[in-house]
């Protein structure tokens, strides 16, 4: 049995040792019923569960739920781009663009298609030659029907259909 379902399995068995506090559980156990005590003033639509996200910009008020997330935040407003690359000198505001950046300055191509030959720099552009591949067609024109297996190529296609 997968240690997942054997975790999630005791939580509805009452063993409350898998949380760290019993509002965990109650909050999990609400999700799971699709219990929603929580309703939004404005417009009465209700939620399971309330998410308070305790760091806030003071530019221009987002909030963020996780620390790490807030100084990353503060470059796109400041702009402020700490990253630079050795190769061309080009500046980036988070370490892992400078990364995908740098891949694509080496050559290197670590993702690589199981069903040919060809390797990518970036895991985004190996998903999409994937769709392609496997004909998979995800996004959809909403006048016409036709569906593309990029969402660049349904942009291009819609504005020929508008």
């Amino acid at each position: 049995m997968g240690s997942a379902l054997f975790v999630h399995q005791k939580v509805h068995a009452g063993v409350l040792e898998f949380f760290s506090q019993k509002h965990i559980l109650a909050e999990h156990l609400r999700v799971d019923t699709d219990e929603s005590p929580f309703s939004c003033s404005g417009c009465g639509k209700a939620f399971s569960e309330t998410w308070v996200n305790p760091f806030s910009c003071s530019e221009c008020a987002k909030s963020f739920s996780q620390k790490h997330i807030l100084p990353e935040h503060l470059r796109v407003n400041t702009g402020e781009s700490p990253f630079s690359c050795s190769e061309c000198g080009k500046y980036f505001f988070q370490k892992h663009i400078l990364s995908e950046h740098l891949r694509v300055n080496t050559g290197e191509s670590p993702f690589s298609c199981s069903g040919c030959v060809k390797s990518f720099s970036q895991k985004h552009i190996l998903a999409e030659h994937l769709r392609v591949n496997t004909g998979e067609s995800p996004f959809s024109c909403s006048v016409c029907r036709n569906s593309f297996c990029q969402k660049l190529i349904l942009a291009e296609h819609l504005i020929v259909n508008t």
